[in-house]
C-alpha cells in the first residue's frame, strides 16, 4: 500500500522505477512536495478497481469527462478509432515484431486500442513531451514496455492533430508538414486531423503550404470523414492522410486514393473496405489494378496538387445500388439495409393504396 510508505521510501521507489525519469520519477517528486495527499485515495482506488491499469482506466475516463472545452483536440469517438487502428494494423502486415511510434496528440482510449491486439508483442516507441508521459504510465500498468528511440523495424507512425485545443490551421499544417519530413525512408504513417486542414479548400498560402508537403510523396491516401468523430467536437469533419514509405517515383507517374466519406456510416464493412482500398494503392501498381475499389479514387499526385479548392473533390463514392458488392458479408449487407431503407417508405405507401383498394365496394 502506497500509504504506508513514507516520503523518502517513495522517493527511493520511484528512482528506482523510473531512473531514467522518463515516466514517473518527477510526478512522484512534485506530489511529495504537495505533501502526498492522495495516497490513501490511490490505494483505495486501486483496490476498487483490481488492478493499476483499470484504476488509471477509471481516471482517464473521469478526466474525459471533464475535458469538453478540447474542441477538436479532444478524444475521438469509438468508430474513428475502429478505423485507426485498422489502419495501423493493415499498415503493420504480417510483421512478427511490429514497430510502433506513438506521437504526441494520441489519446488514452486510442492508445489502448492499438496495443491491445497485440498482447505486449511490439516494440512501442514513444517520444518525449508531457503527454507522452502520461501514455509511457499507461503503457507500463498494461505491462507493455516502451523505448524513447526507434528499434531495428520498419516503424508504423501514428500522430493526431491539434495537439492542443485552439490551435488553428497555419500550427497544424507546419506540425503535419514536419512530422511527415521527418519520416524515415521505410516508414509509413496515420495522420488523424481536422478536415478543414488536411483536406478541404484553403486560402492560397495556406494551400500551398500544404501542397509542399504532399509533393513529398509520402502521402498515399487522403481521405475526408463525416462530421460527429470527435467526442468534444460533434461538427468537426476529421480527415486522414496515409503515409507510405519512400519510393523513387517521378512526380507525374505518382498516384493518390482519394476518398470522400462524408456521408458514410463507419461500419464495420465500410473500414474494412477503406483500409483494403488504402492498402491496395500502397501496394503498387499492380495489387491497384487487380483491386475492386468500393470508396477510394485513384489520381495523379500532380493533378490533386493543380487542382483548387477541396483534395477530395469528386471522390466520393457512387451511390450503393451502383457499386458492386465488395465479396464481404458484410459489405453486401450494408448495401442492402441501404436498399431496403430507400424503399421503405414507398413499400409502405402501395401497402397502404392496396388496404384501400381491398375495402372499395
Amino acid at each position: 500500500m502506497l500509504a504506508d510508505h513514507g516520503p523518502e521510501e517513495l522517493a527511493a521507489l520511484a528512482r528506482q522505477g523510473d531512473p531514467d525519469d522518463t515516466h514517473l520519477r518527477a510526478e512522484i517528486a512534485r506530489h511529495l512536495e504537495r505533501g502526498a495527499p492522495w495516497l490513501a485515495y490511490v490505494d483505495a482506488l486501486v483496490d476498487a478497481a483490481y488492478s493499476p491499469a483499470a484504476a488509471l482506466a477509471r481516471m482517464s475516463a473521469r478526466a474525459h469527462r471533464a475535458q469538453r472545452a478540447h474542441g477538436s483536440a479532444g478524444d475521438l469517438g469509438g468508430r474513428a478509432r475502429d478505423l485507426a487502428v485498422a489502419l495501423v494494423h493493415g499498415l503493420v502486415g504480417g510483421a512478427e515484431r511490429p514497430a510502433l511510434r506513438i506521437e504526441p496528440g494520441i489519446d488514452a482510449a486510442l492508445f489502448d486500442a492499438i496495443l491491445q491486439p497485440f498482447d505486449g508483442d511490439a516494440d512501442v516507441e514513444i517520444p518525449g513531451s508531457d503527454q507522452a508521459r502520461a501514455l509511457r504510465r499507461r503503457s507500463m500498468c498494461a505491462g507493455v514496455p516502451v523505448g524513447l528511440g526507434p528499434g531495428d523495424a520498419s516503424v508504423v507512425a501514428v500522430a493526431r492533430y491539434p495537439l492542443t485545443p485552439g490551435e488553428g490551421v497555419e500550427a497544424i499544417l507546419a506540425a503535419v508538414d514536419e512530422f511527415t519530413l521527418g519520416l524515415g525512408s521505410d516508414e509509413s504513417a496515420v495522420v488523424i486531423a481536422p478536415a478543414r486542414c488536411l483536406v478541404d479548400a484553403l486560402p492560397a498560402a495556406l494551400s500551398a503550404v500544404r501542397a509542399e508537403t504532399l509533393r513529398t510523396g509520402r502521402v498515399r491516401a487522403i481521405v475526408r470523414l463525416r462530421p460527429g468523430l470527435v467526442t468534444t467536437a460533434s461538427r468537426e469533419a476529421l480527415a486522414l492522410w496515409v503515409c507510405g514509405p519512400h519510393a523513387d517515383i517521378p512526380l507525374g507517374d505518382r498516384v493518390i486514393a482519394l476518398a470522400d466519406l462524408t456521408e458514410v456510416e463507419l461500419t464495420r464493412a465500410a473500414v474494412t473496405d477503406l483500409v483494403s482500398d488504402i492498402l491496395a494503392n500502397l501496394g503498387g501498381p499492380g495489387q491497384a489494378r487487380a483491386h475492386a475499389f468500393r470508396f477510394a479514387r485513384l489520381q495523379r499526385t500532380s493533378s490533386v496538387l493543380a487542382r483548387p479548392g477541396a483534395l477530395v473533390k469528386d471522390a466520393a463514392p457512387r451511390r450503393m445500388r451502383e457499386v458492386p458488392a465488395s465479396g464481404d458479408l458484410s459489405a453486401q449487407l450494408d448495401a442492402a439495409i441501404q436498399a431496403a431503407s430507400r424503399g421503405r417508405p414507398r413499400a409502405r405507401a402501395d401497402a397502404a393504396s392496396r388496404g384501400r383498394s381491398s375495402r372499395a365496394p
